[in-house]
C-alpha cells in the first residue's frame, strides 16, 4: 500500500468506531443456526485476536519496532502459529488455539495501541468490524478463512451472508458492508487485494449513503493511490462538506490540498491549506496546552509556505516558515527528548535558509543553515549509526558551504559521505550530491 496503512485504516474506520457495537447475530441470521454457547466465546476471542495481530496495521507497527523484548514476543507468537500448522476455516479448530497464544497476541496489540494513537484507533475499528462480521457461525467461519490467508474467499462469504440475510434493515446492511470494506482495505495492506477491488466497495458505499465523512476520506485516499487525481479531488471535496468537526474538516482540506498540488493547481491548493491552517489556529487557541495540536499547526504553516514558495512568493513563504519555527522552538523546549520534534526544528531552519537563498539573501540564509547544522549535528551525535541523520547533516553542511562560501563545511560533508561509502550506507542514487560536494570542497 503506497499510503501509510495505519492512517488509511484509521480514517476509513472512523465511522465503524462510532458504532454502538457489533450487530446482534439474530439481526442477520436465524437463531436456530447459532453455534453452541460454550464454543462461541473461545472461538470468537481466538479469531478476533488473530485477526488484529495479523492486521496490516499491526505489521506496519512491528516493522518500525526496535524494542528487543517486543520483537522476541513476536517471534514466539509466529513460531507458535507455525507449530499449529495454521488454523483451518473450521469452527471446530478454534478451541485448539492455546489460550496463552490468544492472550499473547492480545497483549502485544494492546501494548502497540498504548504507544500510537492512530494505531489504537485503527485497531479499534478493525476489532468492531471483525467482531460484528463474526457474530454468526457462518461469519466466524469466514473470519477463520480470512485469518488463514483466504482473504478473498472470506470477503466473498461475508458478501453472500449480507446479501442473503432477509432480517437485515437497510442501515444494518450498510454497516456490515462498511465493515467488509474495512477488511478489504486491511487485506489490500497485506498485498491480498487490488486498489480497484477496494475502490469498488467504497464507491458503492458512497452511492448508498453520501453523508459519511469517513467513506469519502477513504475513497479519496484510494483514488490518490490509483493516481485518479480528478476523482480524488471530488471525493475529498465531499469530505470537507460532510465533516462534522473542525479536526475532520481540517484533515479533509489538508488531503485536498495535496491532491490539488499534484494537479499543479497551486492557487486552489493554497486555499485548501489555508483553510486547514485557520481551523488549526482556532483549535490551538481553544486548547493551548495541546502540544500535538501545536505540532499539527506547524505542519500547516509548512504546507502554506511550501505552496507559496512553489508560486515564487518567497517573502510569504519565509513568514510561514518562521511561524512554524517559532512553534517548534516552543515544542522542543517543552519536550527536549522528543527526537521527531528536534528533527522538525532542524527542517524549519533549513526551510528558512532555502527561502532566503532563493531571494538572494546569502548571509541571512547562511545564518539559518548554521542553526540547522547545529540541530542536525546533535541528532547525528545521538544516533551516529543512522544513515538518515548523517545524510541530513551532509546536506545541511553543503548548503551552508554554498551560502557562506566557506569550503571547510563542504570538506566536512564530503568526509562524512566518504565514511558512509566505506560502511556501505551511502545511497548510490546520491551520486550527483557527491559530485557537488567534491566541487565545493576543492
Amino acid at each position: 500500500m503506497s499510503r501509510p496503512v495505519v492512517r488509511v485504516l484509521m480514517v476509513a474506520g472512523a465511522v465503524c468506531a462510532g458504532a454502538t457495537g457489533p450487530l446482534a447475530p439474530e439481526a442477520w441470521a436465524a437463531p436456530a443456526a447459532a453455534a453452541p454457547v460454550e464454543q462461541r466465546p473461545t472461538a470468537l476471542q481466538a479469531a478476533v485476536a488473530r485477526a488484529l495481530y495479523a492486521a496490516s496495521a499491526t505489521a506496519q507497527m512491528l516493522e518500525q519496532e526496535d524494542d528487543a523484548a517486543r520483537l522476541t514476543q513476536r517471534k514466539h507468537i509466529d513460531r507458535a502459529w507455525a507449530r499449529l500448522g495454521g488454523t483451518t476455516a473450521s469452527l471446530d479448530a478454534a478451541p485448539g488455539v492455546p489460550p496463552e497464544l490468544t492472550q499473547a497476541q492480545e497483549r502485544l496489540v494492546a501494548a502497540l495501541a498504548e504507544e500510537d494513537e492512530d494505531y489504537a484507533q485503527a485497531i479499534q475499528s478493525l476489532r468492531l468490524a471483525v467482531t460484528a462480521l463474526a457474530a454468526t457461525p457462518e461469519g466466524l467461519a469466514a473470519l477463520w478463512r480470512y485469518n488463514t490467508g483466504d482473504e478473498a474467499g472470506a470477503l466473498s462469504a461475508w458478501d453472500r451472508l449480507i446479501d442473503t440475510s432477509p432480517r437485515l434493515a437497510s442501515a444494518e446492511r450498510a454497516s456490515l458492508r462498511r465493515y467488509v470494506a474495512l477488511l478489504a482495505l486491511d487485506a489490500r495492506g497485506k498485498g491480498k487485494g487490488s486498489t480497484r477491488s477496494v475502490l469498488v466497495r467504497y464507491e458503492a458505499l458512497t452511492q448508498l449513503d453520501s453523508h459519511v465523512y469517513a467513506d469519502w476520506m477513504a475513497l479519496g485516499a484510494l483514488y490518490q493511490d490509483d493516481r485518479q487525481w480528478t476523482k480524488a479531488r471530488a471525493a475529498l471535496t465531499r469530505a470537507t462538506q460532510t465533516a462534522s468537526t473542525d479536526p475532520e474538516r481540517c484533515e479533509a482540506f489538508d488531503e485536498l490540498g495535496d491532491v490539488q498540488t499534484e494537479q499543479d493547481d497551486l492557487p486552489a491548493a493554497l486555499q485548501s491549506y489555508q483553510a486547514c491552517l485557520t481551523l488549526r489556529q482556532k483549535w490551538v487557541k481553544a486548547h493551548p496546552d495541546d502540544l500535538d495540536a501545536q505540532n499539527d499547526l506547524s505542519v500547516s504553516h509548512d504546507s502554506v509556505a511550501d505552496t507559496l514558495g512553489a508560486m515564487e512568493d518567497w517573502a510569504g513563504a519565509v513568514k510561514h516558515y518562521q511561524s512554524s519555527l517559532a512553534i517548534r522552538q516552543k515544542l522542543t523546549k517543552a519536550e527536549p527528548d522528543n527526537v521527531d520534534w528536534q528533527s522538525d526544528l532542524g527542517d524549519s531552519h533549513m526551510d528558512i535558509g532555502d527561502a532566503l537563498s532563493a531571494q538572494g539573501h546569502a548571509a541571512a540564509a547562511a545564518k539559518s543553515y548554521q542553526a540547522g547544522v547545529q540541530v542536525r549535528q546533535a541528532l547525528h551525535q545521538a544516533e551516529p549509526n543512522s544513515p538518515e541523520r548523517q545524510r541530513d547533516l551532509i546536506i545541511s553542511l553543503m548548503k551552508l558551504s554554498e551560502a557562506s562560501g566557506q569550503k571547510s563545511h563542504a570538506q566536512r560533508a564530503l568526509k562524512l559521505a566518504q565514511q558512509m561509502q566505506t560502511r556501505g550506507t551511502w545511497d548510490e542514487q546520491d551520486s550527483e550530491l557527491l559530485t557537488t560536494l567534491e566541487q565545493l570542497a576543492k
